[in-house]
C-alpha cells in the first residue's frame, strides 16, 4: 500500500496566463529503511490576503506571514522540488480577487453538516492493500483564532519497490504518527491544499500558505465555479527509470454531471453527504497519469474526501465530530445501545490504539454517574477473513473494551460488564466498499 502524494498546488487565472504557485508536502508509506517511499516538498512562501484587504491588495498578491511559521528540517532539504516543476506567474494572486468578487463566497460561512475544525473532530481515511484495510486517523487536538493543530496517525505495511508501478509487503507493519498546523487565514485564502502530508519525527509542522485536509474556501469557491486548478505530485517513479523519482504536474476540473452524494459514517450513522468530483491528468515528458479527487461540497468545509490515481487512492470513511457526553448518555437512556466508532484497533488485532482513550473516558464518567447501570460490550468486525477468525476477533475486542473501563474505574466495574462478539454477523452495511467496511468494524455498548 502507498499512500498517494497528491496536492492542488493553485487556482489557475487562465485569462491573465497566471501558473500555479510550487508550494506542497506529501505523506507516503514506510520504505524496507523506515524512510518515506514518497514525499512532497512544501514552501514557506506566505499566500493569503490580510483580513479585510481590498481588491487591489488581493490582485497585487500582498499578504502578511502570520507568526511562527516554517517547516522542521528534513523538510527543508526537500523544498523546491515542486516550484522547480511548476512556474509561478506574476499573477498568481489575481484569483483571490475574482474569489472574493465572485457570488456564493462568504469567509464566514457556516456548515449545514454543523462541522468545523474544532478541537476533537476526527477524520478517518481507509485504503485497501495486501488484503487488509489500513486505516489512517486524523484529529484535531487543538484549535484556536489563529490556527488548528493536527494529529495523524496509523499502522501502515513496510514495503519494497520492484517496479515503477508495484510494491512488495515485506511482512510487517510500521506505525507513523505525525503532527500538521494550518494557520485560520490558509483555511479562507491558501492558494495551496496538501492532500497526503507527510511530517518527520512527529514534530509539529506550520507551512504557511498552504492548508491540509480540506481545500481553502476561497480556492473551493473558484473550483467550484467550473475553473480548472493547478496540480502536481513529486518525488514519483521516473517513467524510464523508476528509481529516480520526478514531479509530474497537470489541472484539475470538476466534472459537470449534477449533484452527486458520497457515502460516509458521520458521527455514528452511515449518511450520504453532497460531494464535488474533480478530474485531471498528470504529465512527466511523454507519461501521464490520471487522478480523481472528491470534495465535502460545503463551501464552509471542503474536506478531501477521496483521492484516486493510476495507481490507486484513499477514501474517507468516517468522520467524528466532538464527542459530546451528554449526547451519549441520552441515547443510552432512551435507546439503550450506543455504537462506538471512536475506538480503534489495528487490522485483525485486538490492541486499543492511542486516540482511543476521550470516548474510554466518557462511557467511564457516564457508569460512574449511573452507579446502577450494566452495560454489555459487543464486537462486530468487516467480512474480510474467515468467519471463525472475525467471530473469535469481535470477542477478543469487546474484552478489551471492558479491561480498558474496568483499568479506569476499578475492578469493582468488572462486574457491570459482560462481552460478547458477533463476528461478521451483523452488518450495518454492504461489506463490498471501504466505507461499508468500515462502517461494520465497531463496538456496540448496551444498556441491560
Amino acid at each position: 500500500m502507498r499512500r498517494f502524494v497528491i496536492v492542488v498546488v493553485a487556482a489557475l487565472a487562465l485569462a491573465a496566463g497566471a501558473a500555479a504557485c510550487g508550494e506542497s508536502s506529501g505523506r507516503a508509506s514506510r520504505g524496507p529503511d523506515g524512510t518515506p517511499s514518497s514525499s512532497v516538498p512544501a514552501s514557506s512562501r506566505s499566500s493569503h490576503p490580510a483580513a479585510g484587504s481590498s481588491d487591489t491588495s488581493l490582485a497585487s498578491g500582498e499578504s502578511p506571514a502570520p507568526a511562527g511559521s516554517g517547516a522542521s528540517a528534513d523538510l527543508q532539504d526537500m523544498l523546491g522540488s515542486m516550484g522547480s516543476a511548476i512556474d509561478e506567474a506574476d499573477e498568481c494572486g489575481l484569483w483571490t480577487a475574482r474569489a472574493r468578487r465572485a457570488g456564493g463566497f462568504s469567509d464566514t460561512a457556516s456548515s449545514p453538516l454543523g462541522l468545523r475544525f474544532e478541537t476533537g473532530l476526527e477524520v478517518v481515511e481507509a485504503e485497501h492493500g495486501f488484503g487488509h484495510d489500513y486505516e489512517w486517523t486524523t484529529r484535531v487536538t487543538q484549535a484556536d483564532s489563529e490556527s488548528v493543530t493536527f494529529m495523524a496517525g496509523g499502522r501502515v505495511p513496510l514495503v519494497r519497490r520492484v517496479t515503477r508501478d508495484s510494491v512488495v509487503p515485506l511482512g510487517r507493519d510500521t506505525t507513523d504518527t505525525y503532527r500538521r498546523r494550518v494557520f485560520r487565514q490558509d483555511l479562507t485564502w491558501a492558494r495551496c491544499l496538501a492532500v497526503n502530508y507527510y511530517i518527520f519525527n512527529g514534530e509539529v509542522n506550520a507551512v504557511q500558505g498552504v492548508t491540509w485536509e480540506a481545500m481553502s474556501r476561497s480556492l473551493f469557491t473558484v473550483l467550484r465555479r467550473g475553473e480548472p486548478v493547478a496540480i502536481g505530485r513529486a518525488n514519483e517513479p521516473d517513467p524510464d527509470d523508476w528509481t529516480r523519482k520526478v514531479t509530474f504536474v497537470g489541472t484539475l476540473a470538476p466534472v459537470d454531471s449534477g449533484p452527486r452524494t458520497y457515502q460516509v459514517v458521520l458521527d455514528d450513522s452511515l449518511v450520504e453527504v453532497p460531494s464535488l468530483v474533480a478530474r485531471g491528468t498528470l504529465q512527466h515528458g511523454d507519461a501521464t497519469e490520471s487522478v480523481e479527487i472528491t470534495f465535502l461540497d460545503d463551501p464552509a468545509m471542503p474536506l478531501v474526501l477521496s483521492t484516486c490515481c493510476t495507481r490507486g487512492g484513499g477514501r474517507v470513511v468516517r468522520i467524528s465530530r466532538p464527542l459530546d457526553p451528554a449526547r451519549m448518555e441520552r441515547t443510552l437512556e432512551k435507546k439503550r445501545t450506543l455504537v462506538l466508532y471512536r475506538v480503534h484497533f489495528p487490522f485483525a488485532s485486538d490492541s486499543i490504539l492511542p486516540g482511543s482513550g476521550p470516548v474510554l473516558e466518557a462511557i467511564a464518567g457516564i457508569m460512574r454517574k449511573h452507579s446502577d447501570w450494566r452495560l454489555s460490550v459487543t464486537g462486530h468486525t468487516d467480512s474480510i477473513g474467515t468467519e471463525g477468525a472475525n467471530l473469535e476477533l469481535s470477542r477478543r475486542r469487546a474484552r478489551a473494551v471492558k479491561a480498558a473501563l474496568v483499568h479506569i474505574l476499578g475492578p469493582a466495574a468488572a462486574a457491570r460488564l459482560t462481552t460478547s462478539g458477533s463476528g461478521e454477523s451483523s452488518p450495518l452495511a454492504e461489506n463490498g466498499t471501504l466505507e461499508g467496511r468500515a462502517a461494520n468494524r465497531r463496538v456496540e455498548v448496551r444498556r441491560e
